[in-house]
């Protein structure tokens, strides 16, 4: 099974975190906060391994998006985590958006009309870090509940992210796919959120698909 994690924020030890997540066996990453002058490590180390550059943006009303997308160079994927429902909505219909990151803070979760917007640019997905759960707090627990089982039973893709700081940090991908069967989801759904719903986001970007479940969600 070929498995990405879309959002790994570095701090230190680049090289060292991209062999971690080779050796746990996944064949993509995103990088957050590398920008395009920034050289990413060679060949030797992350052979084997697609990595791609990303960049968040947190958007309320008044952000102006259409500003913020044009600073952003056309293979970095692009993640808007909107604080508000007037800019979901707006970054759920923006082209160059390719991932909506829903915050616990914002209380802005996935609905119908997600899946509407999507669909009429051609497609989108919902990502989920799992970085809160590191802290061990029920409550960020029930955030992740609540936004997969809506992503789910809407038909939304969903990707699931570690936003690991480290090697430690990384999740093997068989326990991400524990945690969300655990949890009550069918494993089919749980795999496509390492597996299609990423390599649907590194095709909008021009890297190849990622072959494994079957494509979830629009």
């Amino acid at each position: 099974m070929n498995y990405a994690d879309l959002s790994i924020r570095p701090k230190g030890d680049l090289e060292g975190t991209l062999l971690a997540a080779k050796r746990l066996g996944y064949l993509a990453v995103a990088l957050e906060g590398t920008e395009e002058g920034v050289n990413l490590p060679n060949n030797d180390v992350s052979r084997g391994l697609l990595v791609a550059r990303r960049r968040t943006f947190i958007v309320d009303e008044a952000s102006d998006l259409e500003s913020l997308m044009s600073r952003v160079p056309s293979g970095v994927i692009v993640s808007v985590a909107p604080m508000d429902y007037k800019a979901y909505r707006r970054a759920a219909l923006h082209k160059r958006v390719d991932i909506i990151r829903l915050l616990p803070e914002s209380h802005v979760r996935p609905d119908k009309e997600t899946k509407h917007l999507f669909s009429q640019r051609g497609g989108g997905a919902v990502e989920v870090s799992l970085r809160p759960l590191i802290n061990g707090d029920v409550g960020e627990l029930r955030y992740v509940y609540d936004v997969v089982s809506r992503s789910y039973r809407i038909g939304l893709r969903l990707a699931i992210v570690s936003d690991a700081e480290n090697k430690f940090e990384l999740w093997h991908p068989l326990q991400v796919v524990s945690l969300l069967v655990s949890l009550g989801f069918p494993t089919d759904f749980a795999i496509s959120s390492l597996t299609s719903s990423p390599g649907f986001i590194l095709s909008r970007r021009g890297a190849a698909h990622l072959k494994g479940a079957s494509p979830q969600g629009s």
